[in-house]
């Protein structure tokens, strides 16, 4: 199966949200805003839920987060603190091999 059989690119027109009028449709029936914010690097906890925060503000969607980086915490903060419905966000995380 090729990648372009993995999912299409839908317009999605939502309410709310700068990022998600177009949507990712996958396989599932699940929609993924094509624009996300990552978290990689970011090592202060209060900085990096500000920054998620600042980035739920300004109408992202999709969060991408890992163990590895060590901040998860922080992103469930500004998440919770954000009081957007967690049905209305996209969260990814990687796991290493050893994971």
């Amino acid at each position: 199966m090729s990648v372009y059989n993995t999912f299409t690119i839908k317009y999605n027109y939502k309410a709310g949200g700068l990022f998600n009028d177009n949507s990712i449709s996958m396989n599932n029936g699940t929609y993924m805003p094509p624009i996300g914010y990552s978290v990689f690097r970011m090592t202060d906890e209060k900085q990096c839920e500000y920054a998620v925060l600042q980035a739920l503000n300004a109408g992202y969607r999709l969060i991408d987060t890992a163990a590895a980086y060590e901040n998860e915490q922080a992103v469930g903060c500004a998440i919770k603190k954000s009081g957007i419905p967690r049905n209305e966000l996209f969260i990814t995380t990687n796991l290493w091999i050893t994971d």
